[in-house]
């Protein structure tokens, strides 16, 4: 989703910068002649977040364990196609 919105660059950023530093796994596969990347937590990851989990509130680790229950395995595609419905503003960023 990278070439088209809603994008941030600081999220980009911030995903090489914990693959550089082992704790994801960055994946590249081609998806209607696109280039698409998804990112896997690895073991030295688990640890990295089992160690600062006191800056995450209880709260905010069940929405993200939520969000990831909801939206982990739906397509780019159609998680794009969700995103523009419910926020059309972003409509435009296509």
């Amino acid at each position: 989703a990278e070439k088209y919105g809603p994008y941030s660059p600081g999220i980009t950023d911030r995903l090489d910068e914990l693959a550089e530093e082992g704790l994801i796994k960055r994946q590249e596969s081609e998806h209607s002649g696109r280039a698409e990347y998804s990112y896997l937590i690895d073991d030295s990851g688990h640890r990295a977040v089992k160690q600062r989990r006191e800056v995450i509130s209880i709260d905010e680790l069940r929405t993200l364990k939520l969000i990831k229950r909801l939206y982990n395995d739906m397509p780019t595609a159609q998680l794009l196609d969700k995103v523009y419905n419910e926020f059309p503003n972003y409509e435009g960023t296509r």
